[in-house]
């Protein structure tokens, strides 16, 4: 999808770029014009050279124009203006900058629509599949503008065309009756007896336990990221019927005594938001305990030398 965002201060420029030699038009796709958080104040129209050696700036609009006076193709989800429709004195625009505040440069949108997660779900397996070309088309523009404005979603439908299938929704619950994913293996399948004294494994882990009347359940999945792997421990103690506390540790696998590199753990809402976070340069684990209400849907991200891994889950 054509496009890139330049910050200057609170203005938004969108750059727009063409390699078109006989350029006529200006043509941005429709998601930098209707997804709210995407819109822009100015969108540059730029052309690269016939010699690939510079790059030409052919003129700019602003998103009030480009959404009130653009042609919307109603095929390939663009708006476009003619060139003789554009401003080519960037002198103005700098002009423009200094004195014009966004409501007179962008135009009024509606909020996006609201999307379940089972919606999420459906919609990132079929537009997830590599063969479908131009995901941005095979669905209507408000679910693919609500999916892809989502940081968080946005990510895992990257994921699943690259290969890279984020994870089902792990149900905690289902714990409590005794059903596992097969991804989710016991503790001493994963650890040594002398791993977990090592590390400290089965002192954090009768620690959590101390702090509940009830029985615990602890489960360990196994990560790739980056080059290496890593070891992914969830516990989970029911307060009542309606509240459970979790505790997520993130340790090293196999024989390394600290985990392979720079390591964050982000909690998230259902929606990407993020509300709790811990992070380590160089260390044997990291820890992160919270609470969930019953059915109520999270996400984990871990990052760890630039590779990024998310695990869904329902309380």
């Amino acid at each position: 999808m054509n496009g890139s965002i330049v910050t200057i201060g609170s203005v938004r420029l969108a750059i727009i770029l063409s390699e078109a030699i006989d350029q006529t038009e200006l043509t941005v796709p429709q998601e930098w014009v209707d997804i709210p958080s995407w819109v822009a104040d100015y969108y540059l129209a730029l052309q690269v050279a016939a010699d690939g050696q510079e790059i030409l700036i052919y003129g700019y609009t602003t998103h009030r124009q480009l959404k009130t006076q653009g042609r919307y193709d109603v095929d390939d989800r663009t708006y476009s203006l003619e060139v003789d429709e554009l401003t080519t004195d960037l002198n103005t625009l700098w002009l423009s900058y200094s004195h014009y505040t966004p409501t007179q440069t962008r135009s009024e949108l509606a909020q996006l629509q609201s999307l379940s997660e089972v919606q999420v779900d459906r919609l990132i397996e079929q537009l997830g599949n590599p063969a479908e070309w131009l995901p941005r088309l095979e669905v209507p523009f408000a679910l693919w503008a609500a999916l892809l404005e989502n940081p968080q979603w946005r990510r895992r439908l990257y994921q699943q065309r690259q290969g890279r299938s984020a994870s089902a929704t792990t149900h905690l619950r289902a714990w409590l009756q005794g059903q596992f994913d097969e991804t989710w293996r016991s503790i001493e399948d994963v650890f040594s007896f002398q791993q977990m004294a090592v590390r400290g494994v089965d002192r954090s882990l009768a620690l959590v336990q101390s702090e509940s009347m009830q029985s615990d359940i602890y489960r360990v999945k196994i990560l790739s990221i980056g080059d290496g792997q890593i070891a992914l421990l969830v516990s989970i103690s029911p307060i009542s019927d309606l509240e459970t506390r979790i505790s997520l540790q993130i340790h090293p696998l196999a024989e390394t005594a600290h985990l392979p590199g720079e390591t964050q753990l982000r909690l998230l809402t259902a929606t990407g938001e993020e509300i709790g976070q811990a992070q380590s340069h160089a260390t044997e684990t990291i820890q992160l305990q919270f609470r969930v209400n019953d059915r109520e849907p999270f996400a984990i991200e871990i990052t760890c030398n630039n590779q990024t891994v998310i695990e869904r889950f329902e309380g």
